[in-house]
């Protein structure tokens, strides 16, 4: 099975383990799976697999280039949300409070990616962390509590390239850093 790619910021480990304490807390039995604590991210550009070398140089490249225009920002952890049915959600996470530096710096990944023949996903961004996939307790899902972490803060000064490995746990490997 070939590896996928993504792009995406990767959390501070004292936020991701803060994270992690936080969901260790809040019955790990609702949902079927949850996130390894070195998964924690916040995906920019979902690439797919990438078998050409020179195209994936190229990326590397331009992505670099990108990312080095800008200067190192903050992002603050907003609300803890669900996808999916609110009473049976597919997954759970964290946003961010809106970020003008985030959305820059998202536009411009994917305009590279996709002017180098990506096929991106074309939904609006929602930028959130994955906790936790696939409800499957038997009462109905209800919000949990979260001021612990909400209003938590943490510095972005780059970006990188994930490699995915499904059956590994973690399963995301960071591949090349795009440092601001």
């Amino acid at each position: 099975m070939n590896p996928h790619y993504f792009i995406a910021v990767d959390l501070p480990e004292e936020v991701a383990l803060k994270i992690d304490n936080w969901c260790r807390k809040n019955n790990r039995e609702s949902f079927k799976t949850w996130v390894h604590k070195e998964d924690y991210h916040l995906t920019l550009a979902f690439l797919g697999g990438i078998a050409d070398k020179i195209l994936k140089e190229q990326l590397v490249q331009e992505v670099a280039s990108t990312v080095r225009a800008f200067s190192p920002f903050s992002l603050t952890l907003s609300q803890l949300q669900t996808f999916g049915l609110p009473y049976s959600p597919r997954v759970l996470w964290f946003g961010v409070y809106p970020s003008k530096e985030l959305e820059q710096l998202r536009k411009q990944i994917y305009t590279v990616c996709e002017n180098l023949g990506f096929q991106l996903d074309q939904r609006p961004f929602t930028p959130h962390i994955t906790l936790a996939r696939k409800w499957h307790a038997k009462t109905p899902y209800h919000p949990l509590e979260h001021e612990v972490i909400k209003n938590t803060i943490f510095h972005v000064d780059g970006v990188y390239l994930f490699e995915t490995h499904p059956l590994n746990s973690p399963k995301y490997r960071r591949v090349v850093q795009f440092e601001m």
